[in-house]
């Protein structure tokens, strides 16, 4: 399931993460939307780019699951083994637009 959140990451992204570099662009990417860091370490093992056994926390888990739009990592779960077709898509955008005759 990691697996596969990694994999949405870089499909929002438009960028596979390979190199030192991909990660420390995640984590300013990470950073600018919500305003919390990960350090660019834990993602490198999260992803297996660094082996050191070690699994992820929930709260980090939570974090990378809010990037893609989603509540939590509970719910990037239950959606993820939900059928494509009844997939919420998430939001990557916290921007709002109203027109201003409302």
């Amino acid at each position: 399931m990691i697996t596969q959140l990694c994999k949405e990451i870089e499909h929002a992204l438009k960028r596979q993460m390979n190199t030192p570099k991909d990660f420390e662009f995640l984590r300013s990417r990470i950073f600018a939307r919500q305003h919390i860091y990960i350090s660019t370490t834990t993602l490198m093992r999260i992803w297996g780019y660094v082996d050191e056994g070690v699994e992820p926390r929930t709260s980090t888990l939570n974090i990378m699951s809010q990037f893609l739009g989603y509540s939590n990592w509970e719910e990037f779960q239950r959606n993820a083994n939900m059928p494509k077709e009844l997939q919420s898509s998430p939001v990557l955008n916290r921007r709002l637009c109203v027109d201003k005759s409302l």
